[in-house]
């Protein structure tokens, strides 16, 4: 069931591409911090994964290090950012982070979004 989540995330992956930058967005119903692994590996920047769940969603967030090291993007203290705003759990390293939102508080693509490209000047 890990193998078929990864090829159904990447199947169903939205590629963005800003300047140089590769960003993935998929959407799968489980393992989806192996999925997010899987769009690093097949070539994407930066992999951000949804998973939906009973009560909430569940995003990870995945950077190859060359991008965190050229930009300065840390993708667990946007995390931390977005949880201290939005009062939930969220955090990781530079390169690795999730966050778990209350499905009463939507899924926050679009806020993640925007703090990735603001740190990579997009």
């Amino acid at each position: 069931s890990k193998r078929i989540a990864q090829i159904k995330g990447s199947q169903r992956a939205e590629l963005i591409k800003e300047k140089n930058w590769l960003i993935g967005i998929s959407e799968v119903s489980s393992f989806e911090s192996s999925v997010a692994n899987t769009l690093i590996r097949i070539g994407f920047d930066i992999a951000i994964v949804f998973s939906e769940r009973k009560e909430e969603y569940r995003v990870s967030l995945r950077a190859k290090k060359k991008v965190c090291l050229e930009n300065n993007l840390h993708l667990g203290k946007i995390l931390e950012g977005i949880s201290k705003e939005h009062k939930i759990v969220g955090g990781g390293h530079d390169g690795a982070a999730s966050i778990n939102i209350p499905k009463e508080k939507g899924n926050l693509r679009d806020i993640i979004l925007a703090k990735i490209k603001d740190v990579l000047n997009i």
